[in-house]
């Protein structure tokens, strides 16, 4: 069993609790609380995708052409 530190040395260890991990990890779930609590308050159900269509619709073929070409094919000064 170790033996129990004196409170001085105990102290000094918490001028840099900051970097401990269960810091860090506290401030990481309060830093993601709003976005659960959004998600949690005004998220959408989660349904079946049978729910939506009958289960009988064919998907269409995808569409191949300019399949290689990056994301932004369009020239420069296009404005979406």
């Amino acid at each position: 069993m170790k033996p129990k530190r004196q409170l001085r040395e105990r102290l000094r260890d918490l001028t840099d609790f900051r970097n401990h991990w269960r810091y860090k990890k506290l401030v990481e779930q309060l830093r993601n609380l709003p976005a659960q609590f959004t998600q949690v308050m005004y998220g959408l159900p989660t349904i079946k995708l049978d729910e939506l269509v009958d289960g009988h619709e064919v998907p269409e073929a995808p569409i191949m052409d300019d399949l290689c070409l990056p994301n932004h094919a369009e020239p420069p000064g296009h404005n979406d």
